[in-house]
């Protein structure tokens, strides 16, 4: 009955944006196309530092996935590198036969670990297995892994001869039997933590000294 004009109505697109971080979704948006998309912060990694996003997605013109980009932190210190401000006045580091010695008296596997800024330490006992917790053994190993590489001490704890962690009657015992020549049954890491002297033999001096230790009578070697 007259003159018509009839328009089109568009609709704009929209799309699903999807953010992966770690292999998990973190965030899922719809965004109208051209427009861009808002990332999500990135979760954290332990043991990886976020780089960024895969793709950019300031355009979007259809779906997407954006996947978060992580790079493996390389650690940059040394085997057994002490915490600043540790006391390593008991520690001695003895290269030649593999030994981390300990020289005041009994030590527990968190006294170690609170002397090296390494992270990832163990302890393994001479009967082979794992060591989480208690007193540390002449005769345990312990070992760091850095960026997958590893090194590893017996330890020598001064004056437990018999290896239990604990230094008692049974470690001077030892030791006097063995100056006396009754029993000369002390080898490798035993007879380093009966030798408190350091001065290649056993003698009276490093049973007095064990022996002191023992009954409280001094407190460390």
């Amino acid at each position: 009955t007259a003159d018509l004009t009839v328009t089109a109505i568009y609709d704009i697109n929209k799309y699903e944006v999807n953010f992966v971080a770690n292999g998990e979704t973190v965030k899922t948006e719809t965004v109208e196309h051209g427009s861009a998309a808002t990332a999500p912060e990135a979760p954290a990694v332990e043991g990886f530092e976020f780089k960024g996003w895969d793709v950019v997605f300031d355009n979007i013109t259809g779906d997407l996935t954006v996947t978060a980009i992580y790079e493996e932190v390389v650690v940059e210190y040394d085997f057994f590198t002490f915490v600043e401000g540790a006391d390593t006045t008991f520690v001695m580091f003895d290269d030649t036969n593999g030994y981390i010695k300990f020289t005041a008296g009994q030590i527990s596997v968190a006294a170690i670990k609170a002397l090296f800024i390494d992270t990832d330490i163990t302890f393994t006992k001479a009967s082979g297995s794992a060591q989480s917790s208690g007193n540390v053994g002449t005769g345990t190993t312990i070992t760091s892994t850095i960026n997958g590489e590893t090194k590893s001490y017996v330890i020598v704890v001064f004056g437990d001869v018999d290896g239990n962690g604990r230094i008692n009657a049974t470690d001077y015992s030892l030791v006097e039997s063995y100056v006396s020549g009754i029993d000369r049954n002390l080898t490798g890491a035993n007879f380093a933590a009966a030798n408190v002297d350091g001065n290649t033999r056993l003698n009276a001096n490093d049973y007095g000294a064990i022996e002191a230790v023992a009954s409280g009578a001094q407190s460390k070697f």
